[in-house]
């Protein structure tokens, strides 16, 4: 709403009442608390994801998305129904990916850039899933570095067979068998 200006046609703004002015500061002293504990639950899931992948020594800063330098900005620009939305500058070289598979078996990463973090993490005790997701990737991705390593090893073979076999041909028999291929 805007303040009434000079014009020809005034808009009559009725007086508030003392009642009206006292309950709207107790509400927003009561915002600003609540704001604070989400604020604190916040820094403290991301201490934790440091925790969890031995990096609790990490310097860095965090702040919700268009925030003024110094402050970590409006906690209604970070939030949406399902996620926290994070900016997070580390102060140091240490661009290790942090990546995790969520209970509903999803991949959750943290970059160093910043993160998106389940919102249900302010209301839930989230570390046993950190750990566990942590766990999980890790044999996920020692899984998939095996089967690459199988791969290539029987791609090798492969390889070693055909040669072996291209060996044995005449000159005659391997063009006969390039025309065909």
């Amino acid at each position: 709403m805007r303040a009434p200006t000079g014009g020809k046609r005034q808009i009559v703004i009725p007086p508030v009442t003392q009642e009206f002015v006292n309950n709207w500061k107790a509400l927003s002293t009561q915002v600003g608390e609540y704001e604070d504990e989400i604020v604190a639950r916040i820094d403290y899931i991301i201490r934790m994801v440091f925790k969890v992948f031995d990096k609790k020594d990490t310097d860095y800063w965090w702040a919700f998305y268009g925030a003024e330098e110094g402050s970590v900005g409006e906690l209604y620009r970070g939030l949406s129904d399902d996620s926290i939305l994070v900016e997070i500058e580390l102060r140091s070289d240490d661009n290790t990916k942090m990546i995790i598979i969520l209970n509903d078996g999803s991949e959750w990463s943290f970059n160093g850039s910043g993160g998106i973090f389940p919102r249900r993490w302010l209301h839930e005790d989230f570390m046993q899933e950190l750990i566990d997701g942590k766990r999980l990737y890790e044999k996920a991705e020692a899984e998939r570095r095996r089967k690459r390593k199988e791969k290539g090893v029987s791609a090798k073979l492969a390889n070693k067979a055909l040669e072996m076999a291209k060996s044995k041909l005449s000159k005659k028999e391997l063009a006969a068998l390039r025309r065909s291929l």
